[in-house]
């Protein structure tokens, strides 16, 4: 049988002349291994086997050449975050949505110095109180760290709750006292050239912020007032009082939060005697340093309460201090709503004669009857 190519392949022959190799026709199929020796023609098998022997030995080599520069790329960067430090200026909360928020954080990391340029290309921390987790802070946006020292930086991302009894306690932590320590728990994406790709680092940190010391609450304004029929419309006369204050807010913390939703309060004596439950004006920011809130409610004394509530009004017509215990019950924004809800913060209503705009009544109406009363009049 004719072919155009005859096939040839190896065959050892051990005979009594000890002759060896000898090409023998094909007599049926090559095995796969009898396959990786064929050689195009006019090529020597013998040097394309030590070609491939080369190339395996160079992809072999590059391949731990890069494993290699990814590990010291890894050593380095982690190496420049556990020698780094870092503190937080401002921790913004913006755009609540549910269980998430916009967080930008301001912060100043403390680093070596370097012979090259680094460049921060992504965070995911976990944000711990104590013990407990609270939630995450995701950050993707690109922050070059140039040459180490002291870089200020500002983390851009989203918070997201995960565990809202946490949350709970830092919040209460956060606006009743005067400092709080957050953990924060995580990786960082560094870009460490001449290293070509990003290369992850962990972080694991205990960091101190500025607490809002109870935002230091000062009355300027108290007055009764009647409620308007507008305010009342399912309701006929008379008509409930109407409590209207004006407050200070001293906000010394890093947390800045906006908006805070519009608030609810229910105001008390320090013995716990509620007396009134007052609303914001609307949506509410709680920025750092001073604001104002403007509140204002209904009147609602319950009438086993009577007894108490004259005294204490006496004492503030006759000029004197009243402490008061004002306390969370709700935001329209649901993920502060959870957080606030319950959290007293003190205040001192200044007495009427204390030199405050205060005034007991904004308007007193009399209404008599003349023919009824006359033996009075």
């Amino acid at each position: 049988m004719q072919t155009s190519a005859p096939l040839y392949y190896l065959k050892r022959v051990v005979g009594a002349d000890n002759q060896s190799m000898l090409p023998s026709p094909r007599t049926s199929e090559p095995s796969p291994n009898e396959l990786l020796c064929e050689a195009p023609a006019g090529v020597d098998r013998l040097e394309l086997m030590r070609w491939r022997t080369r190339s395996w030995q160079a992809l072999v080599s590059s391949l731990a050449c890069f494993v290699m520069v990814i590990v010291a790329g890894r050593i380095t960067a982690q190496s420049l975050v556990d020698a780094s430090e870092l503190s937080i200026e401002r921790f913004a909360l913006t755009r609540p949505m549910g269980d998430t928020a916009e967080a930008s954080v301001d912060a100043t990391l403390s680093m070596p110095r370097l012979s090259f340029g680094a460049a921060l290309r992504g965070t995911q921390l976990i944000l711990k109180y104590g013990e407990s987790p609270v939630g995450t802070l995701t950050a993707g946006n690109w922050i070059p760290l140039g040459y180490g020292g002291e870089v200020k930086l500002t983390l851009a991302g989203l918070i997201s709750v995960t565990h809202y009894d946490a949350f709970k306690h830092l919040a209460a932590h956060m606006i009743l006292h005067d400092n709080l320590t957050l953990g924060l728990r995580g990786g960082l994406t560094l870009g460490v050239p001449p290293i070509p790709l990003p290369v992850g680092a962990a972080l694991v940190r205990e960091v101190a912020l500025r607490g809002a010391a109870g935002l230091g609450l000062h009355i300027t304004y108290f007055s009764f007032r009647d409620g308007l029929p507008e305010e009342f419309p399912e309701r006929i006369a008379p008509l409930p009082l109407m409590l209207e204050i004006e407050v200070e807010v001293h906000n010394p913390s890093s947390f800045d939060f906006s908006p805070l939703g519009q608030l609810q309060l229910g105001i008390a004596s320090e013995s716990g005697l509620r007396f009134a439950m007052v609303r914001t004006n609307g949506e509410v920011d709680l920025p750092p340093g001073l604001s104002q809130l403007h509140l204002r409610g209904e009147l609602v004394v319950a009438d086993e309460d009577l007894p108490a509530f004259g005294p204490m009004m006496g004492d503030y017509i006759q000029g004197r201090e009243i402490p008061l215990q004002n306390v969370f019950l709700s935001s329209t924004e649901p993920l502060y709503h959870k957080a606030l809800g319950g959290i007293p913060l003190k205040a001192k209503l200044p007495g009427l004669k204390g030199g405050n705009r205060s005034r007991i009544f904004e308007r007193v109406l009399l209404r008599i009857n003349p023919a009824a009363n006359a033996w009075e009049l």
